[in-house]
Order: structure tokens, then C-alpha cells, then sequence
């Protein structure tokens, strides 16, 4: 009777101790599955409706003291070209912006081949620092949005998509980039050039 009862006994405590185990394989799964389902959750859905767009951070860079206006200047330094093909490369790694212009005129024009549903290209400017958090923000935007979120307030600008053979125009508003203390840049946000195709926007003193 005694040997009987020892081994239930044994088989209970190894019923309790597979249940305890089990309990805790459970909630490391379950840990597991909502870290997953928080990432996929966070992701920006592909195309969505402007009034549940996803609300964006604002930058994490430190702000500059703000850069003073500089004389005015020949309004024709107040533009420039930029241009990119059929490959992941803007022609131009940075931009100088005279500080004396109120505006500046920034002309994109794509000389590949291509259309714009396999090879496009736009202008985004937003600080250097913020990038690659745009961009990545910007992933579930879609062609409809010009791949950009527009949610995103550390976008300054933004010019539309063109594909090949085609010309945009992007005006920058000078003043918002003095009031920042530069450090801005540009790149394309269509999915997979952000890497490649970005530059640097330099706010310059025009020479006396």
C-alpha cells in the first residue's frame, strides 16, 4: 500500500512539473508572439487613409542656433539642377544654398529610360540626421502618396515621383532652413534608393 502510494505520489509531482514547464514554454512563446505582432502593428499600412495616417516623431537631432540671412543675392543663384538616371545616384552629393535667397528653386530631372513604376525618383528634404527614420516612415506610403508619409512633420518639402525622360521643380523655402541652423538633406524615398541617393544641404554666405 505504501509503494502504491509513493508512486502517485511520483507520477503527480511529474504531472505538476510538466504543467509548470509547459506554463513557462507558453509564456515565452507568447512574449515572443507579441514582440512580432507589436513590430508588424508599428509598420505603416500600405496606403492608408489620410485621417488614420500614422503620426511621426518629431526630429531627435539637437536644433542649431539659427543662421542669419545673408545679403540678397542674383536671383539666378537661387536655383540649381539635379539629375538622375536609371541608376540609384543623384549627379550631385550636396547643394549650396546662398542664405540671401528667399527661395530656392531645386530642378530634378531623371534622364534614364525607365517609368516611373520601376525606376522613380523624387525630392525629399528633412535633416541629415533624420534620414533614414523618414525614409523608413515613409515605406507604407505607396505611389498614391509619392511615397512619402504625410503625417511626417520632420519632412520639409517634398516634390513628386517622375519616372524617365521627366522634369520636376521642388522650391524650398530658405528662411525655415535658416531658422533650423541647417543641417539638411535631401534623397529619394522611392523604395530601396534612400541609400544611395541622398546628399547634403549646405546654407552659404554669398561672397562680397
Amino acid at each position: 500500500m505504501a509503494a502504491v502510494l509513493c508512486a502517485a505520489l511520483v507520477v503527480g509531482c511529474q504531472r505538476e512539473n510538466r504543467v509548470v514547464d509547459a506554463g513557462a514554454h507558453a509564456a515565452e512563446t507568447s512574449g515572443g508572439g507579441s514582440s512580432n505582432a507589436s513590430a508588424n502593428v508599428n509598420m505603416p499600412p500600405e496606403n492608408p487613409p489620410d485621417d488614420v495616417a500614422p503620426e511621426a516623431g518629431e526630429s531627435a537631432a539637437v536644433e542649431a542656433a539659427p543662421i542669419a540671412a545673408g545679403p540678397a543675392v542674383d536671383p539666378a543663384r537661387c536655383e540649381t539642377d539635379i539629375s538622375a538616371g536609371d541608376t540609384l545616384a543623384f549627379d550631385k552629393s550636396s547643394i549650396d544654398i546662398p542664405t540671401g535667397c528667399d527661395s530656392f528653386t531645386l530642378t530634378l530631372h531623371h534622364t534614364g529610360s525607365y517609368p516611373v513604376t520601376v525606376m522613380g525618383h523624387n525630392l525629399v528634404i528633412t535633416k541629415m540626421a533624420d534620414i533614414d527614420a523618414v525614409a523608413k516612415n515613409s515605406l507604407g506610403a505607396g505611389p498614391y502618396r509619392q511615397y512619402v508619409e504625410p503625417s511626417d512633420k520632420r519632412v520639409i518639402t517634398r516634390s513628386k515621383v517622375i519616372g524617365g525622360g521627366k522634369t520636376v521643380e521642388l522650391k524650398i523655402d530658405v528662411a525655415k532652413l535658416r531658422a533650423a541652423g541647417g543641417g539638411f538633406g535631401y534623397f529619394c524615398s522611392f523604395p530601396g534608393h534612400a541609400h544611395g541617393m541622398r546628399g547634403q544641404i549646405n546654407l552659404v554666405q554669398p561672397a562680397a
